[in-house]
């Protein structure tokens, strides 16, 4: 079998702050690892040695060799939501806005359904360090029919699975949501048992060789890829395809002009249907005691008016918010995203950025010692710190 007709498995171990296709000479010194699907050996190097291996086994200077593009896993945030129909898929970003420190215009989002439909896994990237990555790909010979994080190799399990690479720790949870941590003070093994605990599960460390993680690229491509809506991948073609492919795509696109009008009222209904899915998706965050949603405007007023009035779970709201404040009013360290308030188990549902997993650290110290019982669902890194989701409850609650 010829090279130009396998498939191409290539990992980057990392990414420059500041990454841009149109600096070759980077690009050319990027260290990678990559494998060939007819062969079991996996390579090292950097980016140049690669793509000299390309030009030598390619059959013309215009083949491509399909490719899956692995990346560091902190250019990638993972979320697991639920979309309760078809309809709520065109509103998956809003669903999930909340829960990302980059504004949804930067960001390219995917999303893949689990073990139901309305169970997906989304994925956000920065829509910039995706273009450039493909871009990066074709000049050196690339064609990627799927990018994925590095921490979705990682097996899923009922424990969260982790394993050690390159100085950092991949980590999977048993929802297949993903992070990576660097390994600086054993301070990440404290976050990684935090967050096992309020998953109720344990902390599972997984030994297996980088060709055991690449060979399960291929496999984890079509659940975990990033190429989807406009980066979905199209085949190959020679250049006679592509002037055919060219030709129609003008006659399309004259198509489209004619009927522009009504595409555009389309546009405006279907926005309007998934602003309506994304404020229900709220108020069921909001008040899950809710079975049934009617009117939801009538629904909201309800809630407030009992808000105002000083009685129920929004008294107990009230005592648990003054009490955290000491705790979370370090505005140098924290910022605070969104808190909202779980009625049922009477327990403050706090997003922050921390500048750092020890800042964290104190902050769960400094709750506990006003005798609250903070528990951290999830922590991420991002170029603004480490974006992490608690829950706080008064002690007297368990």
């Amino acid at each position: 079998m010829k090279r130009s007709d396998s498939i191409l498995t290539l990992w980057l171990t990392t990414l420059p702050t500041t990454f841009s296709a149109e600096d070759t000479a980077s690009i050319a010194t990027l260290e990678a690892r990559w494998s060939f699907s007819d062969s079991q050996q996996v390579e090292s190097g950097s980016l140049a040695k690669l793509q000299d291996q390309i030009k030598h086994y390619c059959d013309s200077d215009d083949s491509m060799i399909n490719s899956t593009l692995i990346i560091p896993g902190e250019q990638v945030s993972s979320i697991r939501t639920t979309a309760p129909n078809k309809r709520a898929l065109q509103a998956v970003p809003y669903l999930v806005e909340d829960q990302l420190a980059t504004p949804l215009e930067e960001l390219h989002i995917s999303h893949h359904p689990q073990e139901s439909n309305t169970e997906l896994l989304v994925l956000a990237i920065d829509q910039q360090l995706l273009e450039n990555l493909m871009h990066m790909a074709k000049q050196i010979g690339l064609q990627c029919t799927a990018i994925v994080p590095d921490y979705a190799l990682l097996p899923t399990s009922d424990n969260i699975s982790c394993c050690t690479l390159d100085q950092r720790l991949l980590c999977k949870l048993p929802t297949g949501e993903g992070f990576c941590l660097p390994q600086l003070q054993g301070d990440e093994q404290q976050l990684l048992k935090s967050i096992a605990e309020q998953q109720e599960t344990e902390v599972h460390p997984v030994d297996l060789e980088t060709t055991e993680l690449m060979g399960a690229a291929s496999d984890l491509a079509r659940n975990h890829t990033l190429l989807t809506g406009r980066f979905t991948p199209t085949a190959s073609h020679t250049p006679r395809q592509t002037v055919k492919a060219a030709g129609i795509a003008i006659a399309a696109s004259c198509l489209l002009l004619l009927s522009y009008a009504l595409i555009a009222g389309w546009q405006f209904h279907d926005r309007a249907d998934a602003y309506y899915t994304m404020a229900e998706q709220h108020y069921r965050d909001l008040f899950p005691e809710s079975k049934r949603i009617t009117n939801l405007r009538r629904q909201l007023q309800g809630k407030l008016n009992i808000a105002q009035g000083g009685n129920g779970g929004s008294a107990d709201f009230l005592q648990l918010l003054s009490k955290s404040v000491p705790a979370l009013n370090n505005t140098d360290q924290y910022r605070i995203r969104q808190i909202r308030y779980n009625q049922s188990q009477n327990s403050l549902q706090v997003e922050l950025v921390s500048r750092n997993m020890n800042l964290l650290n104190e902050l769960q110290q400094d709750l506990q010692r006003l005798n609250l019982i903070p528990s951290i669902r999830s922590a991420n890194n991002s170029e603004a710190g480490v974006l992490a989701r608690l829950d706080i409850s008064r002690a007297s609650n368990r």
